[in-house]
């Protein structure tokens, strides 16, 4: 599976314009020439060629076909390869993103207690998805569990956890501390707290065989990470749910 960057970036934008340009350049075209060609004004190409403006695929097909080149020719080269690699330094200097959970019946926004940094960001369409997660104390009174559609791997880098999990066969609650870990279906609701009023920290790989890994994801540059609030469902209407 290729590596690319998430989102095209403000030097990839400028590139174009100034291919755009330099190709023109090249053909002894006027602005004017160019723009007649593609059906467009002479201020809007003159705003592409400056990065004022952003271009559709329209666009790019219509003034690709006018300098009779293929289109990827425009296009910025590819920072595709074949591997990821998170240092160590890089991941601290992360700041974490913040998690929000989604009420499945009003689709609401409510905060929840742990963080996390994402370990594999580049790889886009991954089926297996490496947060570490800085896991925060919550009161027995304010528990807020979770559901999603993967499968999850739990592992204690830091610290000791409690994990507490909603099966058909009860609530289950397991004590973890480093080098620990477990895996469990993530549809069944599902809380991880920290045992001590520090913060835990684990590694938490999620494996989703039928999409992306990543599908759940939201304004992941910024954050907030979105997950679905469980607490008010049945394990067995979470299990009907994911059949």
């Amino acid at each position: 599976m290729p590596v690319f960057s998430n989102a095209e970036t403000e030097s990839d934008r400028l590139a174009i314009g100034r291919h755009v340009r330099q190709l023109r350049l090249q053909r002894g075209w006027r602005l004017q020439d160019l723009a007649e060609r593609v059906s467009v004004s002479v201020t809007t190409l003159s705003a592409i060629e400056n990065d004022k403006v952003s271009l559709d695929i329209d666009l790019l097909l219509a003034i690709s076909g006018a300098l009779d080149i293929s289109l990827d020719v425009l296009l910025p080269r590819s920072r595709s390869g074949h591997y990821c690699i998170a240092r160590r330094t890089d991941v601290d200097g992360r700041q974490p993103f913040p998690m929000k959970l989604v009420n499945r019946a009003t689709g609401a926004l409510t905060s929840y207690h742990n963080k996390l940094r994402a370990l594999a960001d580049p790889f886009v369409g991954k089926y297996i998805e490496p947060f570490e997660i800085d896991i925060h104390p919550a009161p027995e009174e304010h528990l807020q569990f979770i559901s999603h559609h993967h499968e999850e791997f739990v592992f204690v880098l830091r610290g000791e956890i409690e994990c507490l999990l909603k099966t058909p066969d009860g609530l289950l609650r397991e004590t973890l501390g480093p080098g620990d870990c477990v895996y469990f279906w993530s549809y069944l609701p599902h809380c991880i707290r920290s045992t001590s009023a520090e913060p835990a920290r684990s590694l938490h790989l999620l494996c989703s065989l039928g999409e992306p890994a990543d599908s759940e994801w939201a304004n992941t540059d910024s954050g907030p990470i979105y997950l679905m609030d469980a607490s008010h469902m049945r394990p067995s209407d979470q299990i009907g749910g994911r059949i």
